[in-house]
């Protein structure tokens, strides 16, 4: 439905010179998505706390699908949110697992 899930930010990054090419590869932890389709939208930006330069910006790029898992068989309840957190860490009080 086109609702931002989130967003993130690289560190820092030297461009190229003038006249020339640079080619990077982005990589995005997905574990914590729901089955879905999903996509990004990325920018070259300057973000400094005094303002902002947008120097490019692409939308609706890099489509990718999360598809569900055996455990996920019966299919992911809107009521259980956007993402799926990581499994929760339970022992019993004064021992360990």
């Amino acid at each position: 439905d086109a609702t931002p899930l989130g967003s993130t930010f690289s560190p820092a990054l030297k461009g190229p010179a003038v006249g020339k090419n640079i080619e990077y590869t982005l990589s995005l932890p997905t574990e914590q998505l729901t089955p879905g389709q999903y996509y990004c939208s990325i920018s070259i930006a300057d973000v400094r706390t005094a303002g902002r330069r947008l120097f490019d910006s692409l939308s609706d790029v890099l489509p990718f699908e999360i598809h569900p898992q055996a455990v996920d068989a019966r299919g992911w309840a809107k009521s259980w949110g956007v993402m799926r957190l990581p499994e929760m860490a339970v022992k019993p009080e004064g021992g360990s697992a």
